[in-house]
Parts: C-alpha cells; structure tokens; sequence
C-alpha cells in the first residue's frame, strides 16, 4: 500500500494537529489513536512509521499530547515528527507539567 496516498495530494503542504481528539485545529487534518468526530487518520502515534508522506506539514500541533509519549519512545516520536514536517515548520508542542522530579 502506498501511505502517501492516505493523503490527497490537494493538502500535502498541511496543517497536522496530531493527537487531536474533538478539539481539532480549524482547517488541520487530524490524527488520533481514536476514531472522534473531527479525526481524519486513526493511528496510535507510538507506532512508527506514522502513515504520513515526507515532508507533507508546515505546522505541526501536539497539544496535550506530549505526557502521553513513553519515555523510551521519545526519540522515535520526534524522529517521525521531524520526517513529516517541512523544512522551516512551524511545531507547536505543549503539555501538562509533570508532577514526578522526571519531569
């Protein structure tokens, strides 16, 4: 199965709210281990590789998805991040603040 073509080709160079939820980012394509009203690609982010083209992203949304990510996935999850963001995109990462001295 060829993955890129889980995407038309009208919105690669997208906005991608991953791990979205109901309160997906107006105009994004959103992704979600979860099948919500307003989820366009279910997929658990912890598997990799995300069914998601190279480079197809110029703003990437990860709202209170952060805490969600094993400690031992982190470095996979930003590698894939990295793949599907264009050169020069906008990433917006934010998260609850830990309550453990590891955060």
């Amino acid at each position: 199965m060829d993955e890129t073509k889980l995407i038309p080709d009208s919105l690669l160079g997208i906005r991608l709210d991953l791990g979205c939820g109901k309160k997906k980012h107006d105009g994004a394509y959103g992704v979600d281990k979860f099948q919500l009203d307003g989820v366009d690609l279910v997929h658990d982010l912890i598997c990799t590789p995300w069914p998601l083209p190279d480079n197809c992203a110029h703003t990437v949304y990860a709202i209170s998805l952060w805490q969600e990510i094993p400690r031992g996935r982190i470095r996979e999850f930003m590698s894939e991040l990295h793949r599907v963001a264009k050169p020069d995109a906008e990433v917006f990462l934010a998260g609850y603040y830990g309550h453990d001295w590891r955060f």
